[in-house]
């Protein structure tokens, strides 16, 4: 029986996605550039810069040369940028140039720590860059960065903005304006606590405590359509041909204002505010060269990113972040004769492999939550495979074929679990070891039947490690911090060394222990005494030891270098940065035999039988977004209400009213809908790219996990998907798995919708052309699984490709990867 129907909510579960730096186009109308910071599926790790040519759609890597030590601030693209791809980057630690459209970048600026930045039109044809160093000068560059010049203003600025060579700034009391592109200002002072500056022609609007002001240098007045504070303000590029400010309070917002700011009204953007950040949630408004024609605008939010294209009326949250970002990759201790790989993923569940990576089922069947932060493989007691999974309070187990799972919980109350690291010995001494997000260290010795804290500080820890005896335990964390332990994870000590510029990882093998961090790399014989390697002193950002004496170390911003049993660190494939960065790296437990490796970089994952040298990309072709995914739009009224599962991952579905729609923009090669079906439930026709394809029918016996409708066969590209209930009932959404390649012999396009109506209850593998029942599909994230990242959107990948040298790998990855779409940088 169908649950009651509930009060209109947001389809979300109150996800936070940081979007703390952005930068749009002026032409983003062409060009769809866009690029913006953003915060890997671990949230432990540093942020990443990603750019998209689709106008936010799909993003990809933006990040080569990019090796911040610490956190980025802010970001100013060129007021030419489609022209000449001049953006320049601020972090903690320096300034960064790029002049090629964010392909590569550059330090520019070297520094303790500098903050806000802009891009400046000088007015004769030049720009100019400003960069402000809290607690020093405004710097000024008209060189493209090669020198700099200090300009003494207050401190500290809380905004920095520009509209051809006037440039305006704002600390908390005073603005400062300049008319000669930043090289001398004069001071206003505002008797008022200040936020966030905009400018145009002749006008200047301050987000201020008491509200909007809005004037010019000869002075300021409140304006009557909205009450302080505002947090956030813009104002349209053509302000003069469309009088549109945008500004944002504390939580509320955009709120648009189409008459110079007299008045105001908030905006529908479907973002449901996170409790986790209690202050300012709206960063800035973006908009395009175009506004007045196109009525594009960009926000970046603690929530997302969304985006306005009919000037601000509503809005759409982007996909940033796939569900198949891969959280982490294990493979079988038994992988010589079964080939079963397991990709952990964020909001997908886990993929099973069992053939090395050629296909892949989606395997969450009996799995609570849908995110996995890390995973291991060993032998049990008995000497059969096992996997142990680390989940948001939860620890879960599973055994072949990987069909099922079994949950065993932490401490009740302990959530936010980051890594998990097993004896040598776990078959006869069952100790393990699990980092968390908050809580520290927990340890078992039973085989995870039963954990115990036994540190408190080793919070956000981003790498543990066993020593290949067991008896030493390694733990590093988000905030350069190492933990030691000598006696098999019993009790622990914090390491003197501060290691500054986190994270730190760890690894280990027969030689110790290596150890990467913000600053460079360390070995360490025992634990305790480091030595740091002359050669890496830029920000490592993985680690890996293989047992055979073979070391990996990947280099934030940078490549993939290796080293044989002691030898040189060389830089191997190292055209592999033109398609990613490594994160996670799963070795063979028979790599002296057989060189087997596997990268996942993003949601893409690679592989090597060569020891690094050749690649093959083995990406599962589908991604799975669950029914309470913010990729998901709902219109209209969402229903609250939600109807049991048993038995999968997905223990909801929401029930979605006949008044209702949901659409879903995506770029790859189709779709299908997962459902239940009951007898209580109705009908819907359903849209791709604005056209009917289909109507599908709900009613039927009970069953879950029905693939009730496909669309597949698209070429690649963006695209739309809208569900549309027909007559009264209403229907359900269980998920919608994207293609992100045709899937042979399942193919559906102009020959008619598949629609299934009564489908019987086998369970979508996820293998092109197989519904074998054997693996059920389902994965979710529940209102109890706000990790601190929610799902995000999609990047077109290419399984199968063929063993190739770099060279030619990497040309036929990136043409089928991005096809038309793929961004052309300068």
């Amino acid at each position: 029986m169908i649950l009651p129907l509930l009060a209109s909510v947001s389809l979300a579960h109150a996800p936070h996605d940081p979007t703390y730096v952005l930068g749009v186009s002026p032409a983003v109308t062409t060009d769809g550039f866009v690029i913006m910071s953003r915060f890997p599926s671990q949230n432990w790790r540093a942020q990443d810069l990603v750019a998209s040519s689709d106008g936010g759609v799909t993003f990809d890597y933006a990040f080569r040369g990019l090796e911040n030590r610490r956190v980025l601030v802010d970001l100013s693209l060129s007021p030419h940028f489609d022209v000449d791809g001049v953006s320049f980057a601020t972090s903690e630690d320096a300034g960064w140039l790029t002049t090629d459209s964010a392909h590569t970048w550059t330090v520019a600026l070297p520094s303790t720590s500098l903050g806000r930045t802009e891009i400046v039109d000088d007015g004769a044809g030049g720009l100019v860059i400003l960069a402000d160093e809290p607690g020093g000068p405004l710097w000024r560059s008209t060189d493209l960065g090669a020198t700099w010049d200090p300009i003494a203003l207050s401190r500290p600025l809380v905004a920095l903005t520009s509209f051809g060579p006037r440039v305006v700034a704002a600390s908390s009391g005073a603005l400062y304006v300049s008319d000669d592109a930043g090289a001398t200002f004069i001071t206003i002072p505002v008797p008022d606590t200040l936020y966030d500056v905009a400018v145009t022609d002749g006008v200047i609007a301050v987000g201020a405590e008491s509200g909007l002001l809005i004037g010019d240098t000869g002075g300021l007045s409140l304006s009557p359509g909205i009450e302080g504070p505002v947090m956030t303000v813009a104002i349209a590029p053509d302000f003069a041909a469309n009088q549109t400010i945008l500004a944002a309070r504390q939580i509320a917002g955009p709120y648009v204002s189409t008459d110079g700011g007299q008045t105001f009204v908030l905006s529908r953007a479907n973002l449901v505010p996170s409790d986790q950040e209690p202050g300012r949630h709206f960063y800035s408004f973006q908009f395009s060269g175009g506004y007045t024609n196109d009525g594009i605008v960009y926000a970046n939010t603690f929530e997302g990113l969304i985006v306005s294209r009919d000037f601000g009326s509503t809005w759409v949250e982007l996909d940033t972040r796939p569900p198949a970002l891969i959280n982490a990759i294990a493979l079988s201790p038994d992988y010589d004769t079964d080939r079963t790989l397991l990709l952990a993923t964020s909001d997908g569940g886990m993929w099973v492999s069992q053939d090395a990576g050629e296909t892949y089922a989606i395997s969450n069947n009996d799995m609570k939550l849908s995110t996995i932060y890390d995973v291991a493989m060993v032998h049990d007691q008995s000497g059969a495979p096992e996997a142990v999974l680390a989940q948001n309070g939860y620890m879960t187990w599973g055994t072949p074929p990987y069909d099922g799972w079994e949950l065993r919980s932490l401490p009740q109350g302990i959530d936010y679990t980051t890594r998990v690291a097993l004896s040598p010995n776990w078959s006869s001494d069952g100790i393990g070891v699990v980092g968390t997000r908050y809580f520290g260290l927990f340890r078992t010795s039973d085989h995870g039947q039963t954990w115990s804290q036994v540190a408190v500080t080793g919070t956000a820890v981003s790498g543990l490690a066993f020593s290949t005896d067991g008896q030493t335990v390694l733990a590093g964390n988000n905030f350069g911090r190492l933990f030691f332990s000598a006696d098999a994870g019993q009790t622990w000590v914090t390491l003197p060394e501060n290691i500054l510029g986190a994270p730190v990882w760890v690894t280990s093998d027969d030689d110790g222990f290596l150890i990467g961090t913000g600053i460079g790399l360390f070995t360490s014989p025992d634990g305790t005494t480091l030595t740091r390697l002359p050669d890496f002193d830029q920000p490592i950002h993985q680690v890996k030891a293989t047992g055979d004496g073979t070391r990996y170390v990947v280099v934030r911003g940078g490549g993939l270098y290796r080293s044989d049993a002691g030898g040189p660190w060389t830089q191997i494939a190292p055209s592999l940065t033109e398609l990613g960065l490594p994160y996670e790296i799963g070795v063979s437990p028979n790599f002296a035999t057989d060189g087997t490796l596997f990268v996942g970089m993003d949601e893409h994952v690679l592989r090597s039988r060569d020891r690094g040298d050749t690649w093959t990309e083995v990406t599962p072709t589908r991604i799975r977004y669950e029914e309470d995914c913010q990729a998901l739009r709902p219109s209209g009224a969402l229903l609250g209400g939600r109807m049991t599962r048993a038995g999968a991952s997905v223990t909801k579905a929401s029930l979605i009213a006949a008044d209702t729609s949901i659409d879903f923009e995506f770029s790859g090669t189709g779709i299908a809908w997962i459902a239940p079906n009951t007898p209580d439930l109705g009908e819907a026709d359903v849209y791709v790219d604005g056209a009917v394809v289909g109507h599908v029918s709900l009613q039927g016996p009970e069953a879950d996990q029905v693939e009730v409708f496909r669309w597949d066969g698209l070429p690649w590209g963006t695209h739309t998907l809208h569900i549309q209930p027909t007559g009264t009932d209403p229907i359900a959404l269980d998920a919608i798995d994207l293609f992100r390649v045709p899937e042979p012999g399942t193919t559906t396009t102009t020959d008619g919708p598949t629609d299934t109506g009564l489908a019987p209850t086998t369970g979508e593998t996820g293998d092109p052309g197989t519904t074998d029942g054997t693996h059920t599909t389902d994965g979710t994230t529940t209102d109890d699984d706000d990790d601190g990242k929610g799902c995000k959107c999609a990047t077109g990948s290419t399984p199968g490709l063929a063993v190739l040298g770099w060279p030619a790998l990497i040309a036929l990855v990136a043409a089928r990867r991005r096809s038309a779409v793929h961004r052309s940088r300068r």
